[in-house]
């Protein structure tokens, strides 16, 4: 039977999850920060308007290039890989 001490060191040598990758977590944050600014700026624009107009929708859409993911984050929809790949001025 092996010891509490040796399944310890068995876990903290072959488990990654205790191992973090500085680069990917540093890219991970930039992400969520873009993410929370076009979402903080979005906000703000909508307040200023007084509602939320379709012009607006569609500036974001079309002029930041983390809208389309804003938007979804928004919504609790989930980006499909097609999304991406198509063109947003067929929404115009």
């Amino acid at each position: 039977m092996r010891s509490t001490d040796d399944k310890q060191r068995t876990v903290l040598t072959r488990n990654t999850y205790f191992q973090t990758d500085a680069e990917a977590d540093e890219r991970y944050e930039t992400h969520l920060t873009a993410l929370v600014d076009t979402l903080l700026n979005l906000k703000n624009e909508i307040a200023a308007a007084g509602s939320v107009r379709r012009e607006v929708i569609f500036r974001l859409l079309e002029e930041n290039e983390h809208g389309l993911r804003a938007l979804l984050a928004l919504t609790g929809i989930r980006e499909s890989p097609t999304c991406s790949s198509r063109g947003l001025h067929s929404l115009s």
